[in-house]
């Protein structure tokens, strides 16, 4: 990571803490991080190579995914948000670009820019405009609670190929996200539909996983019924699907970025007076 470029755009204090969160969750669906060093003008950190590709990509080349598939890895997914949760770490930024298949089909969550460790509630604006609660738009601040509202909005975009409030105009998105969803196209089914409503509840106090239980609403729920928690987390499910990966060098799934020529300016004496002390 080039030390200038996370220095004017004022990113210093988002990469200290990304490596602070990467360093306390360890879970067989978030990346594993070998280490972190630094030169003088950029900033590394070694982790394992997850060679499936975005599930971002993936869902545009299949537009959408069938139920039991997206329940399959709702399940994952679910399970990353429980680890971090009782972490006291809120996320703020789920959406299919940040995940992405391994090898054998399990999702790995990769990017914590904007994972927080918080009490109860944080104000900074941040995440993707499609996947902000309410409560958030409302000027409310980010709860734990906002994190499952992101959750419901992941699920309908893998099972429809598009979000609830896609292609909105930003005035008309925030005022319909502050609307609430309350109708759902065919393909989903009763289940789903049941699911997403819990996860959409407009006061977040409400939504599911806010209750007295815990994440333990979620994980109970009949959209889960027959799921061994002990069996999702130990990954001794068949995956639903499977990358298309030759060996474990195969960069086949991601854009080529390995040609292009590095470009950057060395720190200025101003910029080389920033610490990134412990990196």
């Amino acid at each position: 990571m080039n030390k200038r470029q996370i220095i004017q755009l004022e990113q210093v204090e988002h990469v200290k803490n990304e490596k602070n969160i990467l360093s306390i969750l360890h879970h067989p669906n978030i990346v594993t991080v070998y280490g972190t060093f630094q030169d003088e003008n950029f900033l590394y950190i070694m982790m394992e190579f997850i060679a499936g590709g975005e599930v971002f990509s993936h869902l545009r080349t299949n537009e959408c995914f069938d139920p039991d598939t997206v329940r399959f890895y709702a399940a994952e997914v679910f399970m990353v948000f429980e680890e971090m949760h009782k972490n006291n770490i809120v996320y703020r930024d789920l959406k299919p670009e940040n995940l992405l298949f391994d090898a054998g089909g399990h999702i790995k969550f990769i990017d914590f820019g904007f994972a927080k460790i918080i009490e109860e509630r944080t104000y900074t604006l941040c995440g993707t405009p499609e996947y902000l609660a309410p409560e958030i738009i409302r000027g409310e601040g980010t709860t734990f609670a906002s994190d499952w509202w992101s959750y419901g909005v992941l699920i309908h975009e893998l099972i429809c190929g598009h979000t609830p409030f896609a292609q909105l105009p930003e005035d008309d998105l925030y005022r319909s996200i502050c609307e609430g969803v309350s109708e759902y196209p065919p393909e989903v089914d009763e289940a789903t539909a049941n699911f997403l409503d819990a996860l959409f509840a407009l006061d977040p106090t409400r939504r599911l996983g806010s209750g007295s239980a815990g994440t333990d609403e979620i994980k109970n729920h009949p959209y889960f019924e027959g799921i061994d928690w002990n069996k999702m987390r130990a990954h001794q499910y068949q995956t639903p699907l499977i990358p298309m990966v030759t060996s474990p060098y195969d960069t086949s799934n991601f854009a080529d970025f390995t040609s292009q020529v590095p470009e950057y300016e060395p720190l200025d004496e101003e910029m080389k007076k920033i610490k990134f002390e412990n990196y």
